[in-house]
């Protein structure tokens, strides 16, 4: 079986992808969830590990883009927010299965594994609330069956309200981008020239403009083109500037 993990806990990732190989599958790893995306359209995998909370956007919107690019791929979340919404919310976009941690690294396997379709090669699950018994004799590096601990929470920085999504996008006028109070977003969109559809996410954005990152750092972007949220009204924008897998956009 051939696993991505998308994940970044720099103590959760190298745990999980030791059990994974110890119990005879291969794993690739990435804290990017705009990283995995592009892995997935370029590679096949049995089933996606991902986390709910990563650097460049929610593991939601990774299972969103999943489906814009019509890539086909069982998914297990885990996540450790006291969200009691997200389960639900992962569900409804096809999510398999949502793990809160803590959890074992056996017990992941054994999620995986029956997502994946593939017969259980590793001990199956644990009982709830138990952690499984250590395999006789010593093994090098950590061990499969030790307990995850939910990530300590990153420091939240001070940061203003986004729009409201069903608002409508004013106009742009001719503003320094500098001076622009913008807001993170994190939010799928595509970016629509003619017959071409380019997936992408929102950064952050302010009445005026915002910035994208594109999913495919090797695809070529129009200067004029219309911006499509999964989830808001569309918009005309143009590019203001570029760098790498980013780009800066005036609305129009």
């Amino acid at each position: 079986m051939h696993v991505l993990l998308v994940e970044d806990d720099e103590v959760l990732t190298p745990i999980v992808e030791a059990a994974l190989r110890d119990a005879g599958h291969t794993c690739e790893t990435t804290e990017q969830g705009a990283q995995a995306v592009a892995l997935a359209k370029k590679n096949s995998y049995d089933v996606m590990v991902v986390d709910a909370d990563l650097p460049d956007m929610e593991g939601c919107q990774v299972v969103r883009l999943l489906k814009v690019e019509g890539i086909d791929i069982p998914v297990v979340m885990q996540s450790g927010l006291m969200d009691l919404n997200l389960p639900f919310v992962a569900a409804s976009l096809g999510v398999k299965k949502f793990l809160t941690k803590p959890f074992s690294a056996r017990e992941l396997i054994g999620h995986v594994e029956a997502v994946a379709g593939t017969p259980g090669q590793a001990v199956p699950d644990a009982a709830p609330g138990l952690a499984p018994a250590p395999a006789p004799g010593p093994a090098p590096g950590p061990a499969p069956e030790a307990r995850v601990a939910p990530p300590p929470p990153r420091p939240a920085a001070p940061q203003p309200a986004p729009p409201p999504r069903s608002a409508p996008i004013p106009a742009a006028g001719n503003v320094e981008r500098r001076q622009v109070a913008r807001a993170k977003v994190y939010q799928a969109a595509l970016i629509l020239d003619g017959d071409r559809q380019i997936p992408c996410v929102i950064l952050d954005r302010s009445d005026k403009g915002g910035a994208l990152r594109i999913t495919d750092p090797d695809q070529p972007c129009p200067t004029l083109f219309t911006l499509k949220p999964l989830d808001g009204p569309e918009c005309r924008c143009e590019v203001r500037w570029r760098r790498g897998d980013r780009i800066g956009v005036e609305f129009r």
